[in-house]
């Protein structure tokens, strides 16, 4: 049985690593707003640094990737079960996990961080085949929230066309309120994330992806008989539960992401 995070586990009530206490931090010191800055700046390349989008109270720390001079800021990512995901409002509002292995960025510092500019969301993802999987990945091409009062309401495109990868769309019927398993959305019959052990964005109580689930090893709840479980970590026409999954953000242009939201809906009409 699956049971939500206990208060004694570690929670990241701000993403800072511990050897750069808050304390040492300047609020008035300028911090880049994203890795894409972060790039500009310095020219560094994969790593952790600290960052401060447009509007956030404090600065939190990210992990940065580099390809082909596409620079990406990491907001997820699991790898082998090493961290609950099964967790409360607090915990996915502000962020928790550790840096170097299965995190969630928190969905305060994404709200600040995805409305400053447009970003596109890659996810790569890995199932278990073989001795690292096969990789697969899905892109959209914007991705941002809503505040807390909107419940850090989704938005990605609706447009079949605006993505691109394995099973592209999976984020489409998502495009909703964030739900843990102890705050109810008064728009929603039933509480979802209680309902797949996770805290995920949903439109309708059907799962259609997932990346907060419950890890399991070898890809099965029962590998033996291979089967699985409604509350894994899902991707549609992916047979196994996943192996790896990033979620990750490029800044296309600093143009508000409402705007693109906007004009696809009006393409729409």
């Amino acid at each position: 049985m699956t049971t939500p995070m206990t208060t004694t586990e570690k929670v990241m009530t701000s993403t800072l690593p511990e050897t750069t206490p808050l304390s040492t931090l300047d609020p008035n010191i300028y911090y880049p707003v994203d890795c894409e800055e972060v790039f500009q700046l310095n020219g560094t390349w994969n790593g952790t640094y600290v960052i401060r989008p447009s509007g956030a109270d404090s600065p939190f720390s990210v992990v940065c990737e580099v390809h082909r001079d596409e620079v990406w800021t990491l907001i997820q990512r699991r790898m082998d079960g090493s961290v609950n995901f099964y967790r409360n409002w607090r915990d996915y509002k502000h962020g928790f996990g550790d840096l170097e292995s299965e995190f969630w960025m928190g969905n305060e510092n994404m709200f600040y961080l995805t409305n400053q500019a447009s970003y596109k969301l890659r996810i790569d993802m890995w199932d278990w085949d073989g001795k690292v999987g096969n990789h697969y990945f899905s892109e959209s091409q914007y991705f941002f929230l809503d505040n807390e009062t909107s419940f850090y309401q989704l938005h990605v495109p609706n447009d079949y066309h605006l993505y691109t990868g394995f099973g592209g769309s999976g984020l489409r019927l998502h495009a909703g309120p964030f739900m843990t398993y102890d705050v109810q959305v008064p728009s929603m019959r039933e509480n979802c994330a209680e309902k797949f052990h996770s805290g995920w964005w949903f439109s309708t109580c059907v799962r259609n992806a997932n990346f907060n689930g419950k890890y399991y090893d070898k890809g099965y709840a029962d590998p033996e008989n291979r089967t699985r479980k409604n509350d894994d970590i899902y991707w549609p026409n992916i047979k196994q539960s996943l192996r790896k999954v990033v979620m990750k953000l490029k800044r296309m242009s600093d143009e508000s992401p409402r705007d693109l939201h906007t004009e696809e809906k009006n393409q729409q009409t």
